[in-house]
């Protein structure tokens, strides 16, 4: 059965998921979709002007953006299903609090409507609909009698995500907006294979599962227009410039946290494994894995 919770298929899907990082790095698996995804940033008019080219920008810069956090965090959530579901509940708990105070600026602000409505992006584009989805299947197969609370880390960055909508008209979740759902487009979907056979589920987790209504090159082209058309509702003003640009640094700085969070997390759960099971566990050689999250960060 592909949902049994045993040792034995633990053990077999976090080396399916090893190998299948491997072929990622290699180009096997999501090969051409991060050739794709570099196309699509090259060739993007709107990433090359206003508040879109200030905010990959700071992404370029790597500032509070470690790539070898992110990857060993990723990974270490296919340690296990109880490694998945705090990760599972941890990004359930800021997407949550995100979309909630961006939808609430849309009712209030131009910015935040010309950011959101654009391509009606929360009607699809949103994740914790479907992070709630995997959170529920998870705790079906485990048994669960309660629901794990969220980390620290991903406490303190929705908090963060709370603080900064009040203030400047939060116009601040701009830059939260691009560190979450432009990585989503880019790239997050490339997980999805190596969590899938990590849990031995015979489908790809809805988080990593992204429902485009157009063409994905265009998707992530309105989503840089959105932010754009945002900052112009703001009559391009220098010092919300620098609130989104502050914004999403905080982001970038609470997501490093959260992974690193899931990198120990795993670790305590995987401390009293058997032999076996601390060599199945293990760390991912580190080539294959800067290569599969390079995929994944579309770092140009």
């Amino acid at each position: 059965d592909d949902d049994d919770d045993d040792d034995d298929d633990d053990d077999d899907g976090v080396v399916g998921a090893r190998n299948a990082t491997r072929r990622c790095a290699a180009g096997r698996i999501g090969g051409g979709e991060n050739v794709l995804v570099k196309s699509i940033y090259r060739e993007s008019v709107e990433n090359k002007r206003l508040l879109a080219w200030e905010l990959d920008g700071l992404m370029r810069s790597g500032a509070n953006h470690d790539l070898r956090v992110f990857g060993v965090g990723a990974l270490a959530a296919l340690k296990s299903k109880h490694a998945f579901l705090g990760f599972a509940l941890d990004h359930l708990h800021f997407y949550e609090r995100l979309e909630q105070c961006l939808e609430e600026k849309k009712r209030q602000h131009a910015w935040a409507q010309a950011l959101v409505g654009r391509n009606q992006h929360e009607t699809w584009l949103w994740r914790s609909a479907p992070l709630a989805a995997d959170v529920r299947r998870l705790e079906e197969q485990m048994q669960l009698a309660s629901t794990p609370p969220p980390s620290d880390a991903a406490r303190r960055y929705a908090d963060a995500i709370e603080r900064d909508a009040q203030h400047s008209d939060g116009f601040a979740l701009v830059g939260h907006f691009y560190t979450r759902f432009l990585a989503d487009l880019f790239g997050g979907t490339m997980l999805g294979a190596p969590t899938r056979l990590a849990l031995r589920w015979p489908s790809v987790p809805s988080y990593y599962q992204l429902d485009f209504p157009k063409p994905r090159r265009i998707c992530i082209e309105d989503a840089y227009g959105a932010i754009n058309d945002a900052f112009q509702a703001v009559d391009e003003d220098d010092d919300m410039k620098r609130v989104a640009l502050s914004g999403a640094s905080e982001a970038f700085r609470h997501n490093a946290n959260v992974y690193a969070s899931v990198r120990s997390t795993s670790e305590e759960l995987q401390a009293p494994a058997s032999p076996p099971e601390a060599a199945a566990g293990g760390p991912f050689p580190r080539a294959p894995l800067v290569g599969a999250v390079q995929g994944v960060l579309n770092v140009a």
